[in-house]
């Protein structure tokens, strides 16, 4: 490479022949990225054809008491999973009876469906809306969870009654029995 002394610069010729060893460089760097994708690609393990479902995740007595309330209603129910808590989201298809007078003693005699052991103290019932009959004259019955006084944010659940008789045709879902504090034991 020559450069002229007076102006510090390179010759045609000189930058030429840099700008062509610049494009040579990047064709072969482009080249190798090429084949290292390919060598890659046919060296990978193969992705199954369908995706495994996760195995599904239940606290404890969910699953039985699922199966009660099946053998209750003398049916199949409508179950929509909520996989985040391993309980129900949305059940449909019940004819269950109240038990009590009303959907709270329900809830009370049915709480391991939703994960926790008793519902009492930790269901609210939702008075900030007018709670009117559908068209075919059902009552929703709606309740918010709350965690020592304080309400849980979007933990709602829904008990849907028939017309006219003390029936629980649908509940939907939305407590949080994660954030429920498991009894503790005291050491002596």
């Amino acid at each position: 490479m020559r450069l002229y002394p007076e102006a510090g610069q390179r010759s045609a010729r000189a930058v030429r022949a840099a700008r062509q060893r610049g494009v040579q460089g990047a064709a072969v760097t482009a080249a190798v990225a090429v084949v290292a994708s390919v060598l890659s690609v046919s060296t990978a393990e193969v992705a199954p054809a369908r995706a495994q479902p996760l195995q599904k995740w239940r606290p404890s007595g969910v699953s039985d008491a699922l199966k009660d309330l099946q053998t209750e209603t003398g049916h199949k129910l409508h179950v929509a999973d909520y996989p985040q808590t391993g309980t129900a989201l949305t059940l449909g298809g019940l004819r269950s009876r109240l038990a009590g007078k009303d959907a709270q003693a329900w809830l009370h005699a049915h709480a391991k469906l939703f994960g926790v052991a008793d519902t009492d103290g930790m269901l609210a019932k939702v008075t900030d809306r007018v709670q009117l009959p559908d068209s075919s004259g059902g009552k929703h019955v709606w309740y918010d969870q709350s965690l020592h006084g304080m309400p849980v944010y979007n933990a709602r659940l829904g008990v849907h009654l028939n017309a006219g008789s003390p029936l629980v045709t649908a509940v939907t879902n939305g407590l949080r029995p994660d954030l429920i504090p498991r009894p503790r034991r005291i050491r002596r």
